[in-house]
């Protein structure tokens, strides 16, 4: 059985950079140049500061990743300025990988109804639970689908901390504003954890950029 302890984002392609941004403000005074300055870098900050998106969206990116399904159905409510093509277990019946963390939290004090808190007291008894509970739901798997069952519907019966994977393109700005949100305090640690993996395959393509957007939350 394989099992993942972290959500990944690896870099496949990407298309414009720093000099992208700053032509595509320019242009709106018919203005065109050919690398990048001291000024550009001034442009760039000011666009970033005063919320002038548009430009960073000619920085196109393209990820795959890699996380358990209930930190992908958090990642897919960012649906402005992107595309994706997820794995489907409708056509794949290989066996599932599946999501356990090195850490789990304790339920945070005070009434908050979402989140976590500390680390888990029981952590290491919860990691044997968690891999035992995985363990049943691989064999589960494995014998519906050597029943006949079909692939659709064998999936049914497999646990949220199931690893899926997608292929996802974007424009810059939509990766800063989806980091953004995720890596806020606030949200749960596992999709904190794609964040981080989504900001470090991003910010060398156009790192200028990149550090004027996310200034607030890097």
């Amino acid at each position: 059985m394989k099992i993942i302890n972290k959500c990944t984002a690896t870099l496949l392609d990407s298309m414009g950079d720093d000099l992208s941004v700053a032509n595509a403000a320019r242009v709106s005074f018919d203005k065109w140049k050919d690398e990048l300055d001291g000024k550009d870098e001034r442009l760039i900050a000011y666009l970033a500061s005063h919320n002038h998106w548009t430009p960073f969206t000619h920085v196109q990116v393209k990820l795959r990743m890699e996380t358990p399904i209930f930190v992908a159905r958090q990642w897919f409510k960012h649906q402005v300025g992107v595309s994706r093509n997820e794995v489907s277990r409708r056509y794949v019946d290989v066996d599932p990988v599946f999501y356990i963390p090195d850490q789990f939290h304790s339920r945070p004090e005070g009434g908050i109804k979402q989140g976590s808190g500390g680390a888990y007291p029981g952590n290491d008894q919860m990691h044997r639970i968690a891999t035992d509970r995985a363990t049943v739901a691989l064999e589960n798997y494995r014998e519906d689908i050597s029943t006949g069952l079909s692939p659709e519907e064998a999936r049914m019966f497999l646990p949220q901390n199931t690893a899926t994977a997608w292929v996802e393109t974007g424009s810059l700005a939509y990766f800063a504003r989806a980091c953004a949100l995720r890596l806020d305090p606030h949200a749960q640690n596992a999709t904190r954890q794609l964040g981080w993996a989504v900001a470090e395959a991003v910010k060398d393509i156009a790192p200028l950029s990149w550090a004027a957007l996310m200034e607030k939350y890097l």
